[in-house]
């Protein structure tokens, strides 16, 4: 049945007459003669008493009240579909890298929770074309968010829009791109090492000047190379940097690439258990002792503008940000990052 019927049944009722009707809905007098006599034998009723003026019968009232409560509907969902084309959902595009994969548990997690607070919100992830780094990536508008992880003194503090490393140097994201922390100040840097050279649960990034360092062979991983040199040359040596080409975080911090020194966050291990615990078979997991002062901390590059605080923009990097709505646990001593505590 075509529900057209009934808004021009409800137009001849409020027109009182069938010409006039026809004459409102664009339609000849016959057309609509015949699109009633229709609705009727449909009905099974007679809808109409006398058309000089328009009355109507028992059962054409009744159908004269459901068309007018049709017609509200109608309107109502016309309405209600011309605001959801209006607030169209909110998309977050992360970019995505091999370097991220310490960081995919509490970037799923943000994304649950940013998802249920706002159910129209879209996270995907992006693959800028290559040759772009995560800073150049969000500037030139190919991404929403991207990661890097920056190793900092504890003593230093935010400077503008950079991360101060202590000797004049810092990592400054590109013009109109911020740097967001969203890892805890006291996030220590671990060093994952061969069991047989461990020789402690805590260790000084000094007491490894001889040993050759695995970075990840990707631009998203520079400014962790730049902080990372920055702070061994302040502690009187410059590190042998080996950069390995891995398409999978298994591939670079599970396969045997020879004797070296990985660098990882100690909250990544101690909120990933499984991965920490996989990675404690073949390594031995050495955090740098507090009077190293060195921090390994994740930041967010997004562009230079402050969201409003019910966005769901603002609502990820908070989640993110605050490891009290994530699945986090901190860690004790080198050796037990599967045996964490709340």
């Amino acid at each position: 049945m075509d529900i057209g019927v009934f808004r021009e049944f409800a137009e001849i009722v409020m027109q009182g007459s069938y010409s006039a009707a026809a004459k409102a809905l664009n339609l000849s007098q016959p057309t609509l003669s015949r699109h009633i006599a229709a609705l009727e034998k449909e009905l099974n009723a007679e809808l109409v008493a006398d058309v000089l003026p328009v009355r109507l019968t028992p059962a054409g009232d009744a159908v004269f009240q459901a068309a007018l409560s049709m017609g509200d509907l109608y309107a109502g969902m016309q309405d209600d579909l011309a605001e959801l084309r209006r607030a169209s959902p909110e998309r977050i595009r992360i970019h995505d890298t091999p370097a991220l994969g310490p960081l995919l548990v509490r970037l799923v997690a943000a994304a649950n929770g940013t998802m249920r607070a706002h159910p129209r919100t879209i996270v995907e992830y992006v693959v800028p074309r290559s040759g772009k780094t995560p800073g150049e990536a969000v500037a030139e508008g190919l991404c929403d968010l991207s990661f890097v992880q920056l190793v900092e003194e504890v003593s230093n503090e935010r400077q503008d829009n950079g991360r101060e490393n202590g000797d004049g140097s810092f990592f400054e994201p590109p013009e109109g791109v911020r740097a967001t922390a969203v890892s805890r100040p006291g996030n220590r840097l671990v060093l994952g090492v061969p069991q047989e050279i461990a020789g402690g649960t805590e260790a000084s990034l000094a007491s490894f000047r001889h040993e050759t360092f695995f970075l990840l062979a990707h631009r998203s991983c520079e400014p962790l190379k730049e902080t990372f040199v920055a702070a061994c040359r302040r502690r009187g040596f410059r590190p042998a940097v080996r950069m390995l080409p891995c398409a999978r975080p298994e591939e670079f911090y599970l396969m045997d690439h020879g004797d070296g020194v990985h660098m990882l966050s100690e909250d990544d291990l101690a909120i990933d258990a499984s991965f920490a615990r996989r990675l404690e078979e073949r390594m031995a997991l050495v955090p740098l002792a507090d009077s190293d002062g060195l921090r390994l901390r994740w930041h967010a590059l997004h562009r230079a503008f402050d969201p409003p605080g019910d966005s769901a923009f603002a609502c990820f990097l908070k989640l993110l940000a605050e490891p009290g709505g994530l699945p986090y646990r901190s860690v004790t001593t080198a050796g037990s990052f599967g045996a964490v505590r709340r």
